[in-house]
């Protein structure tokens, strides 16, 4: 079997055009799709949860839910027929991506993105540009077509 592609995503409706070549490519391959989501709001909820009154225990119980939920949505529509895993990490989401592409020994990481903002920004996003600095393998980068946050 070939090495792995990592399909970095955040599960929306968007993700459809980065999940179809992430799936394109592993059938062309024979690879493995890592179906990898780094989960930021899980990130956020331990920085700001006891200043907002909030009980972090409950609301990352709700986080947890909404994601393992989007997840079973998202590899029903875009993997049932395909080698697949998932990883759900919390962190930086570039050097979490770089991280599993490594430790997978990805082929290819297949990332989507915005590319609005400034000129810097004009053709890829903030994320995806720390992504392509810090990763082991080639990028192949899926415009967005809404406007659902990038990676």
């Amino acid at each position: 079997m070939a090495a792995d592609i990592v399909l970095a995503t955040r599960f929306g409706p968007s993700s459809a055009e980065p999940a179809r070549v992430a799936a394109d490519l592993a059938n062309q391959l024979g690879s493995r799709i890592i179906v990898l989501y780094v989960a930021t709001e899980l990130q956020a909820l331990q920085v700001g949860a006891a200043e907002a009154g909030i009980d972090p225990a409950a609301e990352r119980d709700r986080i947890d839910r909404r994601i393992n939920s989007e997840l079973r949505d998202f590899i029903d529509t875009h993997m049932k027929d395909l080698d697949f895993d998932v990883r759900i990490v919390e962190g930086d989401v570039a050097d979490r991506v770089a991280e599993v592409a490594r430790d997978v020994g990805a082929a290819y990481i297949v990332v989507g993105t915005r590319g609005r903002g400034s000129l810097a920004r004009l053709i890829l996003g903030d994320t995806t540009q720390s992504i392509l600095q810090r990763t082991p393998c080639p990028v192949i980068v899926v415009p967005l077509r809404d406007t659902e946050e990038p990676y």
